[in-house]
């Protein structure tokens, strides 16, 4: 680093950046910028953001303007000696910044590094800070990048203590961040000296790589805590996936703190190379319930015996038919096998082989496969697949060359094979080769025998063997082959008979479903009928409506033109109407008898003067008065 300028009045800086750590002040100086650990605050002068009165700027624009500037925004400016002189823009803050409970908190990753006597925390933004932590809420694994919520106390100028008080997150993508702490500047880190994309098996300094690439972060992994001896100590986790690695939790709880050990959790974690271990970035306990499901028995010979007993009770349960359970049975089957058999030697890693001598030699051996209940039946071509499989993984794990050689004669009735191994190398390097492969081959027989033996007669096995004794007769085999054929026949009639009842069922509720569906049909066609006739009815309806609408206009016509003539023929100077028709008077209580007595004899026709006609008279009447006058 270059040596820290003294600061005077003289030095004008261009290009500062800083981070605002005061929101804006009622005073001369509205505010603090904090640009490193080497250089004091920077003042901002009120001057800075008073702007002339402009008529064109609006009241809201000028006050918006005068107040530029808010708590944890990114400013890069020209200041010397501890003032701002010209602010040249703002840039956009990448962090969370915020006000609570009368605290300005800012977000930064920092790091944290452990002593006899203290605790160092460096915060990207502010340099080497302090801790509360009693707020922290925990303990951290040090040299881990971990996002935490730092307090700025700005107390006056050149006065302003941080202090990290809260723990948000750890994210993989700031791991590399550890190297910005002090202690870590002057570590240099190393580079593998291989390629890890490369197919090699051997680095150019002859070590020997890792079988398979580590994976940078795990997802939803489950361990248990491991015992701890002092309480100082890292939080590590036993992931039963991952044996070789070692887990660390990357902040423990403080309300974990009583957590007894073995207690299994759920987590998400990543690869540090700074630790070189998983560091766990979160992690939640599991209770009983979500823990029903793990695995408590281990792949072991006597447990994948079970396993393949019990697969033959579902076998004959179900007689060939696809069960749910049957197919759970089968991955645990195949995930045991493959624990047991299939390749659990190349966990070691390669062979450790000493520095060749002498010319190349070819070392054969042959291990006979011993006679047991596997040769029997059935079971022959499942050896023979199994075995094959493990042979190969073998033969590329020691490069020697093992087949499975078939020596049964025809005529024989027990059936001989023999395992054989060939290797091609310098001579003392073909004898560990070959010392090797024999030693798994002849394990893989001994837990191969085991197995068939704990599934034919777990219990008593020498009882079993007596039976299969030449001394047994064959009357009485033959007897129990019958009865177990009987066995299975009945049991085959039962699920046949179960299966026609069924389908008879099923065949009865396929014509029930047709008969409703026929009867459904009838009821909507009735009810598209109806539909049909009721748009018809509506046609008329609307016809007749429009028929009697103009017939109302044409009454609404006449009725006023009857007013009209009887404004024009009622007398003027008072007189009473003229008598417009001959018939009975207003006085006349006949005529109004006439339709009391309607009720009592309707079916006679009543008279309805000629209105029109009498009013035309009295018209024409009225207008040879008026000429004669």
């Amino acid at each position: 680093m270059a040596p820290v300028v003294a600061y005077n009045p003289r030095i004008i800086e261009h290009g500062l950046t800083g981070i605002v750590i005061t929101s804006p002040m009622d005073d001369e100086f509205v505010g603090a910028v904090f640009v490193d650990s080497t250089r004091p605050l920077y003042l901002m002068h009120r001057e800075l953001f008073r702007i002339k009165d402009d008529p064109t700027m609006t009241r809201s624009r000028h006050i918006r303007m005068e107040e530029f500037f808010r708590f944890g925004d990114v400013v890069t400016f020209t200041g010397g000696n501890g003032f701002m002189l010209a602010i040249e823009r703002i840039d956009q803050k990448s962090f969370e910044c915020f006000f609570e409970d009368g605290k300005h908190q800012i977000e930064s990753v920092c790091v944290f590094r452990y002593t006899d006597f203290e605790t160092t925390v460096y915060s990207t933004l502010f340099g080497e800070i302090d801790v509360d932590s009693i707020q922290l809420g925990g303990t951290p694994y040090q040299d881990v990048a971990i996002r935490c919520f730092v307090h700025v106390d700005y107390r006056g100028p050149n006065d302003c203590r941080f202090r990290a008080i809260r723990v948000k997150s750890i994210e993989y993508d700031d791991a590399p961040l550890v190297n910005d702490a002090p202690w870590n500047r002057s570590c240099k880190s190393k580079l593998p000296i291989y390629d890890d994309d490369s197919d090699d098996n051997y680095d150019p300094l002859g070590l020997s790589k890792p079988k398979t690439k580590r994976e940078d972060i795990l997802y939803k992994k489950q361990g248990k805590i491991r015992e701890r001896k002092n309480v100082e100590d890292p939080v590590e986790v036993y992931c039963p996936p991952h044996k070789r690695e070692r887990f660390v939790i990357g902040f423990f709880r403080t309300q974990d703190q009583n957590i007894a050990p073995e207690t299994w959790i759920k987590f998400d974690a990543f690869w540090n190379d700074k630790t070189r271990c998983y560091i766990i970035q979160q992690y939640e306990l599991l209770t009983t319930n979500e823990m029903a499901y793990m695995r408590t028995s281990q792949p072991t010979v006597e447990y994948f015996a079970e396993l393949l007993q019990e697969r033959e009770k579902l076998q004959l349960l179900f007689s060939g038919n696809e069960d749910a359970a049957m197919n759970i049975l089968e991955e645990e089957i195949a995930r045991v096998r493959k624990a047991v058999y299939d390749g659990s030697f190349v966990g070691g890693g390669p062979i450790a082989l000493p520095a060749p001598r002498g010319v190349e030699a070819v070392i054969r051996q042959e291990v006979p496969v011993p006679d047991g209940p596997f040769l029997e039946g059935r079971r022959v071509q499942q050896f023979l697949i199994g075995t094959q499989h493990f042979i190969d993984m073998l033969s590329r794990f020691t490069g020697c060359t093992i087949k499975v050689i078939d020596y049964s004669h025809p005529k024989r009735e027990k059936l001989e094979f023999v395992i054989k191994i060939r290797c091609l190398d310098a001579a003392n390097r073909a004898r560990v080769r070959l010392d090797i492969a024999t030693e798994y081959v002849e394990s893989y027989l001994e837990r191969l025998s085991d197995i068939v033996k704990s599934i034919m007669c777990p219990k008593n096995y020498e009882a079993c063997e007596k039976l299969r004794a030449p001394s047994c007769k064959p009357e009485e085999e033959l007897l129990e082959a019958i009865s177990t054929l009987q066995m299975m026949c009945a049991t085959a009639e039962k699920r046949a008979q179960s299966l026609q009842s069924e389908n008879e069922h099923l065949l009865g509720s396929v014509f029930n479903l047709s008969r409703e569906n026929s009867v459904l049909k009838e009821e909507l066609k009735e009810a598209n009928d109806r539909i049909g006739y009721q748009e018809k009815e509506k046609q008329w309806m609307e016809i007749e409506n429009e028929h009697l609408e103009a017939e109302v206009v044409k009454r609404s016509g006449l009725a006023n033109s009857y007013d009209r003539l009887l404004d024009e023929v009622l007398d003027d100077d008072g007189d009473t109407l003229p008598e417009i028709f001959s018939g009975p008077s207003k006085s006349d209580t006949s005529f109004d008898s006439g339709f009391e007595s309607e009720g009592e004899n309707s079916s006679q026709p009543v008279e309805i003067p000629d209105l029109c006609g009498a009013l035309k008279n009295v018209t024409i009447r009225k207008k040879k008065k008026k000429n004669g006058m």
